[in-house]
């Protein structure tokens, strides 16, 4: 609103100038410059009171023009002035009343996600995160990146985010998860190694500008390490090979409003599954979702379409298809510790 009203009062302003410069150019039928014309405007309507830049003495009809122009003039000024003003004073305790509110909510908000770096790689990170329900914080030093996550609900913070007060304010310590995609493979190492000794058990992805520093990245700290190009070429292979395939996939992560996903649901010492083949356990029926895969925590591998008979054991981590909401449901089901907020 402040702004809209500054727009219009400098507009205004504006108008009030060029309608008086060439009213006294009219009234003086050209014989005036029309330079001393804007000369005179301003001054009238500025209210300085210096020598008259044109003699308004021998044309009658100047000096009614100077008394409407010096109304009109006062009050375009008025005007601009008020809504500067405005402009000013609501935009600044609007950032105070926005900052101290961040930061209240912020001392409270655990088991978050925490996205550094808000380019292209983390604003379709962040979109992701929040569609799948995280709570997300995001740090970026260029103020127009995190103006485009206005519309998403998440918390933004303005900064480097190789500072370690940055990731200490954005909550690092509490944090389930954070994501290093800032564009230097150096700026990623240093979140990594910071964000690693300040939370020992976050789960950290880093992106790898560099596909040689992959190794390095996940050295320092890093669960594991994303190389985009590396990931964008697989893709174009796959969409040349099997089409049909990555539309599937695309239709679960692209099509506004589908809630279709893979998702991973451990079995805890609390699961009611633990123990039971799968088909005694009845996911099918209670949560409406395919089990594609079952990861063996022994040897790091996975069992691929389990059959009926597969037993369930703690540890083990199931891979499923079908929507979000079913999998928090069967997540519950299993046991798993629901995310405080």
């Amino acid at each position: 609103m402040a702004t809209r009203r500054l727009s219009i009062a400098t507009v205004s302003l504006i108008i009030v100038t060029l309608a008086g410069s060439f009213g006294y150019y009219l009234i003086s039928d050209g014989r005036w410059d029309f330079i001393d014309c804007l000369y005179m405007t301003l001054i009238t309507i500025s209210t300085v009171g210096y020598r008259e830049a044109v003699d308004i003495q021998s044309v009658p009809s100047a000096k009614i023009y100077t008394m409407v122009l010096i109304v009109a003039g006062m009050a375009a000024w008025l005007f601009f002035l008020t809504s500067l003003t405005a402009f000013l004073v609501e935009g600044e305790i609007l950032q105070v009343f926005r900052r101290k509110r961040m930061t209240n909510k912020l001392n409270r908000i655990k088991n978050h996600m925490v996205v550094c770096g808000a380019g292209q790689t983390g604003y379709h990170s962040i979109v992701e995160l929040v569609q799948m329900g995280e709570k997300v914080v995001a740090i970026d030093k260029d103020q127009a990146r995190l103006e485009r996550l206005d519309d998403i609900d998440v918390f933004t913070i303005l900064g480097d985010a190789t500072d370690e007060k940055l990731l200490i304010q954005a909550g690092v310590k509490k944090a389930r998860g954070l994501i290093a995609t800032l564009s230097d493979d150096a700026a990623n190492l240093f979140v990594t190694i910071s964000a690693r000794e300040l939370n020992p058990n976050i789960r950290i992805i880093a992106r790898a500008v560099d596909p040689n520093t992959m190794e390095k990245l996940e050295k320092v700290g890093a669960n594991s390490a994303v190389s985009p190009n590396r990931i964008g070429g697989l893709r174009m292979a796959s969409e040349l090979l099997r089409p049909t395939v990555i539309t599937f996939l695309d239709h679960m992560v692209r099509t506004p409003g589908s809630s279709l996903r893979m998702e991973e649901v451990p079995i805890t010492d609390d699961s009611p599954f633990k123990n039971h083949s799968l088909k005694d356990s009845n996911i099918r029926e209670l949560a409406n979702l395919l089990v594609v895969a079952v990861k063996d925590p022994a040897s790091d591998r996975f069992v691929y379409n389990p059959g009926p008979d597969y037993v369930l054991r703690v540890g083990e981590v199931l891979v499923v298809l079908g929507r979000v909401e079913d999998a928090k449901k069967l997540k519950k089901l299993s046991g798993q510790e629901t995310r405080d907020s």
